[in-house]
């Protein structure tokens, strides 16, 4: 999973099979470009995913696409690594 954020900022993406997602996964570095990686997804399911970030003075953005989340399909051979495809355009969270 992928997003970019307008400041240097850690990250914590939720998924789930439907919203709002409980799982979690986060990566503490502080970039504008993300990367998190998603693991235990079964194949051939659909997740929902939201994102949040918070930079060094503890501001934090989230971004659930509205209340719809986003949404990809995990497919046969799929890497968890790839952006998704989301049902609405991602934004950056800004």
């Amino acid at each position: 999973m992928t997003f970019d954020t307008n400041e240097p900022t850690n990250a914590v993406v939720r998924f789930g099979t439907y919203p709002p997602p409980a799982g979690n996964t986060s990566n503490a570095t502080l970039t504008t470009t993300h990367s998190v990686h998603l693991s235990g997804l079964t194949i051939c399911t659909s997740w929902v995913v939201s994102v949040e970030a918070t930079d060094p003075a503890g501001n934090t953005a989230f971004n659930n696409n509205g209340g719809l989340y986003y949404v990809f399909h995990h497919a046969v051979g799929s890497d968890a690594y790839l952006s998704p495809t989301p049902v609405r355009r991602s934004r950056s969270l800004t």
